[in-house]
């Protein structure tokens, strides 16, 4: 019987401990919302042009949308 008493034991806090930190999670993230946070996100961070002939003109739109809730800025882009 003490085995089965430290197995629910153990299970009882294992779950609080899961309780306990799924909270803390959603205090944070309701933390963020309220404090409004910028989130960027993009379509796609890479693109392959294929074969390109010297000086034919390639180009690509990139879709950049703001999925926060404050402003984003954007103050630097650099090719790579």
């Amino acid at each position: 019987m003490d085995k089965v008493k430290k197995h629910l034991f153990l299970v009882a806090l294992c779950c609080a401990l899961v309780i306990t930190c799924s909270f803390g999670f959603l205090q944070a993230q309701e933390k963020t919302k309220e404090q409004g946070q910028p989130r960027i996100s993009f379509d796609a961070t890479t693109y392959d042009a294929g074969e390109v002939k010297e000086g034919q003109e390639v180009s690509h739109d990139f879709i950049v949308k703001n999925t926060g809730t404050a402003e984003l800025t954007i103050s630097q882009v650099k090719v790579g």
